[in-house]
């Protein structure tokens, strides 16, 4: 955060899937609203050790952020869930706006992901929807072609 000189930032985690347009959504979504800031209510989300796809629970996904570098508050020294808090401060402060779009991000559970399977186990696939064979496949390619 520290190094970034933009007027915007956006957190992108490289072994997460992004759509091409995810960032110009996004802004489109902060123009429109007056915030300062968006992140994702709905994701995607693969498991490819089981080799199934869902539509997340609806939460302000923290790895979708793309805001005003000035309207985001530092980061704590955290290992891991660094970004809770951040993301937990800018809605308190009605700084960001949620955008139902989860075909603009996948976040691929892969085993050695910074948080480990029982996260993934007990805190999202329980309020999870599973998709379609045919979108579950889908998915499947956009993982096979990241690799």
């Amino acid at each position: 955060m520290e190094a970034a000189h933009g007027h915007y930032i956006a957190v992108w985690d490289d072994d997460d899937w992004h759509a091409p347009t995810r960032l110009d959504e996004q802004i489109k979504a902060i123009h429109s609203t007056g915030r300062q800031g968006c992140v994702l209510s709905l994701v995607t989300l693969y498991d490819e050790l089981t080799g199934s796809a869902f539509l997340s629970a609806r939460r302000l996904w923290e790895a979708s952020l793309l805001a005003e570098r000035t309207a985001v508050p530092a980061y704590p020294d955290l290992r891991r869930g660094s970004d809770t808090p951040v993301i937990a401060s800018m809605a308190a402060e009605s700084k960001l706006v949620g955008l139902d779009r989860p075909d603009l991000y996948v976040y691929f559970y892969h085993g050695e992901n910074v948080w480990n399977r029982a996260h993934w186990e007990q805190n999202l696939l329980p309020h999870a929807s599973p998709l379609t064979e045919p979108d579950t496949e889908r998915i499947r390619s956009l993982f096979r072609s990241m690799n």
